[in-house]
């Protein structure tokens, strides 16, 4: 899914100096309409040719192309408050 927090506009790093600083490119963007799309892992799909899995580890596929799902498919159920926003979707046959 499209990511909610961009790395170019909306994404933060503490720099050496304890600062924060815009995570990727030169922090120059006045609108989050005009950054590159960032994408979010949810962990849903994975295609992988089963040689490249013995020779990359997971995070370091050199080629990754995205299958796109909505966001209300693609709740990762990391934390409490994600399982709670789960179960209410569930109970309001949201899809």
């Amino acid at each position: 899914m499209e990511a909610s927090c961009n790395p170019y506009y909306n994404c933060f790093e503490t720099g050496d100096d304890g600062c924060l600083h815009v995570s990727k490119g030169d922090g120059l963007y006045t609108r989050r309409q005009d950054v590159p799309k960032a994408w979010e892992q949810n962990g849903a799909v994975y295609v992988i040719n089963p040689e490249s899995l013995r020779r990359y580890p997971l995070g370091m596929m050199p080629k990754r192309l995205p299958f796109v799902m909505p966001r209300e498919r693609s709740i990762d159920l990391d934390t409490p408050t994600d399982w709670l926003i789960a179960e209410s979707m569930i109970n309001n046959n949201t899809k």
